[in-house]
């Protein structure tokens, strides 16, 4: 809708349980949004351009979608602090995500990943990781390197 592109000062939107195949273009021109949760519908993929154009987002559920890949920049979305991709056909993570240094928590469940991420290791603040229903065989002795983790599911 017009009157919600013109609303500048959303910093939540929550459009979960619906059928977007595509990212609502309302949600490139809403520049201070914080938290965006679009759970639960037919997403495919996550556009570059909304990590461009959305560096505010700090929360990003996209968890039971039809995602196949995380965007190569989604390092320039600086002040994400929790990226939840549970459920969705991921099998890998660019090497671009230890630039998203405030992240705390990453949420990669059922997701197809053949191998452990290893540019996770880079994820210095890194406190909750879940990793289970994925097609792992182990991770890394290196995770212990990861001093601020508290969660490993």
């Amino acid at each position: 809708p017009q009157s919600l592109e013109q609303n500048r000062s959303i910093v939540k939107l929550t459009l979960n349980r619906n059928q977007f195949k595509l990212f609502p273009d309302v949600i490139f021109s809403l520049t201070n949004l914080q938290i965006l949760n679009l759970a639960l519908n037919q997403i495919e993929t996550i556009p570059e351009t909304f990590c461009e154009m959305n560096k505010s987002v700090k929360l990003l559920a996209l968890q039971h979608n039809q995602i196949h890949f995380l965007p190569n920049n989604i390092g320039m979305m600086e002040n994400l602090i929790l990226l939840d991709v549970t459920q969705n056909h991921i099998i890998s993570v660019p090497s671009t995500i230890p630039a998203c240094q405030k992240l705390r928590a990453l949420f990669l469940s059922g997701n197809p990943l053949p191998s452990f991420p290893r540019d996770l290791l880079h994820l210095s603040k890194l406190q909750q990781l879940r990793l289970s229903s994925t097609q792992l065989s182990g991770v890394p002795p290196q995770l212990g390197l990861l001093t601020c983790l508290e969660e490993l599911l």
